[in-house]
């Protein structure tokens, strides 16, 4: 049984590495001095030259584009141009033909390929371009400061949220059995019938004695909201200080302030820069 020669149906049907593995597997069993009757038949020059010829049969076949392939591109080039907004599609349904009618007569596998993975490219860059929109819509609708996300085509995306959010896990939970609740007239704008109905809400914490009256809205219900997130309002400045909800957002407004001014100092020191550089050029 010898193996100096590699069948030509062998080569046809598997033109993929494993071809090589299995050649692997059969010298070492022909190289197996315990069975009987089976010597080593193929040398380490033909073992080489063969296995060189199946890596080019390899090579060859993964090169190898095919008239099918190159339809499937076509018609998704002319696909991803039906989804254009910046570009005439016009224009780019005509210049996508006529590179196809161009490369039609190509014939060495080398320029097909080259062109074939310039238009594989085009879609690729839009599939990323598509992901980044919708996992940067994605980040802005989440909490988190950070988001990593990886795509079906093996994209990696790492997005961040530049929005400053407000820590509220501190903000104390009112119990209702600590408040003591009356509604009362109303006054002030809004009719005769606002001075008529008890719908003015005041809300007294029994702990720290803070009161709150509330009459923003006509509905009772509306004003025991509000009434109740104005008293939490108070109790979080009270117990957290500069770690309040309202501490947060003065800082976060204090340093956007303060981004402004540090902006429009620097557009006037360039504007005075400019106007001194050309009035130096003046005769």
């Amino acid at each position: 049984m010898g193996y100096d020669t590699v069948p030509t149906w062998y080569l046809d049907n598997t033109t993929t590495r494993e071809f090589i593995l299995s050649l692997e597997i059969k010298i070492s069993v022909v190289c197996n001095p315990a069975i009987p009757g089976y010597s080593l038949c193929l040398t380490g020059h033909r073992y080489s030259n063969v296995l060189k010829f199946a890596e080019k049969q390899y090579l060859f076949t993964e090169m190898t584009i095919t008239h099918l392939q190159v339809k499937q591109l076509y018609k998704e080039l002319l696909k991803y141009g039906s989804s254009l907004k910046l570009t005439d599609k016009n224009y780019y349904k005509i210049r996508i033909k006529q590179e196809f009618l161009n490369n039609k007569q190509l014939v060495k596998q080398e320029e097909i390929k080259f062109f074939y993975d310039k238009g594989q490219e085009l879609l690729k860059r839009n599939v990323y371009v598509s992901i980044i929109s919708m996992y940067s819509l994605l980040c802005k609708a989440l909490p988190f400061n950070t988001i990593s996300v990886k795509s079906a085509r093996g994209i990696s995306l790492t997005l961040f949220n530049k929005k400053q959010t407000i820590d509220r896990s501190k903000v104390p939970i009112i119990n209702e059995n600590e408040l003591e609740e009356m509604f009362v007239k109303g006054s002030g704008p809004g009719g005769s019938a606002v001075n008529k109905n008890a719908n003015c809400v005041v809300l007294k914490h029994k702990p720290t004695g803070i009161v709150i009256k509330c009459h923003e809205s006509r509905c009772v219900e509306d004003n025991r909201k509000i009434a109740r997130d104005k008293l939490a309002i108070k109790l979080d400045v009270i117990e957290n200080g500069d770690e309040s909800v309202e501490a947060q957002k003065k800082a976060i407004m204090e340093k956007k302030n303060a981004q402004k001014e540090w902006k429009r100092k620097k557009l006037e020191t360039l504007k005075r820069d400019w106007i001194e550089r050309e009035s130096s050029f003046k005769p």
